[in-house]
Parts: structure tokens; C-alpha cells; sequence
């Protein structure tokens, strides 16, 4: 079994950055059977004028229905509101589910930001080239 970083870990884009308006959109998720534990890196390029963003942890058991997660110890439940432009993050520690997303909820005015996850350690790791 390899265990340097990139054998381990599995690095996505769960939202492409862009300019949104006021509204709430949420990351691809990321699924805890291939990794322990997670974790979103959002990164905030421009926000508008008063604009804000809302950043909260989501589970699911089936990809489809999601809940709030407001409890579950080990995990970042929300982030700071950001109101300009820096890099916040959601770690979880404890999946409370088999899928985790994150919800981002835009207010005011525009907000330029895109979603990055990481997840692991990888429960098996890819075969080595010979």
C-alpha cells in the first residue's frame, strides 16, 4: 500500500468558480466509503458590494435527501460569514452520513466563489505500475 499524499488523498472541484447572484447553491458531494473524512476549501475571489456568503455542512444517506448537520461532533458545521474575499473551510472529522456536501448561501450581492474537496485517507489505495 502506497501512503504518500497523492496515492491517499482524492483532491475535485466540487463547484467551478463563478459569479453568483443572490441564492443558494450547494458542492458536489463527496462520498465517505472511498475516504474517512473530508474536507472544503471555498474559495472567495470577489463579493459585490454588502454582499455575503453562508457556508454549512450537509449529509446524506442516499445522495438525494439532505439534512442540516447542526451537531455531529468532530465537524465544522458552518464557517464565519465571509464578506470578502480569503479562502474559509469546512472540516469533517465524523461523517455523519455516507455523502457530505456543502450549502452556500449567497445574500445581497454578487459573490465569485468556487468549492474545492479533498477525501481521505482513501479506504484502498490504487494499484502501483510495475
Amino acid at each position: 500500500m502506497r501512503q504518500d499524499i497523492g496515492s491517499n488523498y482524492t483532491l475535485a472541484v466540487g463547484r467551478a468558480a463563478v459569479s453568483t447572484a443572490a441564492s443558494t447553491v450547494y458542492s458536489a458531494s463527496v462520498d465517505h466509503s472511498l475516504g474517512q473524512t473530508a474536507f472544503f476549501a471555498v474559495d472567495v475571489g470577489v463579493v459585490g458590494a454588502s454582499g455575503t456568503l453562508d457556508v454549512s455542512l450537509q449529509y446524506s444517506t442516499d445522495n438525494s435527501t439532505w439534512v442540516d448537520d447542526t451537531d455531529t461532533p468532530g465537524n465544522d458545521w458552518a464557517a464565519t460569514q465571509v464578506t470578502a474575499t480569503g479562502v474559509t473551510q469546512i472540516n469533517v472529522g465524523n461523517p455523519r452520513a455516507r455523502y457530505s456536501r456543502v450549502k452556500c448561501v449567497v445574500a445581497v450581492a454578487n459573490v465569485l466563489f468556487g468549492v474545492t474537496s479533498l477525501v481521505g485517507p482513501l479506504r484502498s489505495n490504487p494499484a502501483v505500475d510495475a
